[in-house]
């Protein structure tokens, strides 16, 4: 019974984890919205513009490359 259970949760948590609002291969990388990983310039705007856009598409990954970003707030 206990094997039973545990498929049965592993198949729920992957059926769950590909039903997404919209494509989750669909990446905004913040550097296409104009930051620039110099540690110097603010990057809070771009950072927020592509997290603006993931949401007006119905999802997806906002990326931000390594480096040294400069940010304040972000909603």
């Amino acid at each position: 019974m206990r094997p039973f259970i545990i498929i049965t949760l592993l198949a729920l948590a992957t059926a769950l984890s590909s039903v997404t609002a919209g494509d989750s291969r669909t990446t905004y990388n913040i550097t296409d919205y104009g930051a620039v990983a110099d540690g110097k310039t603010l990057c809070s705007p771009a950072i927020q513009s592509a997290i603006d856009a993931s949401h007006q598409a119905g999802g997806g990954r906002v990326v931000i490359p390594s480096g040294t970003w400069l940010t304040g707030t972000v909603v």
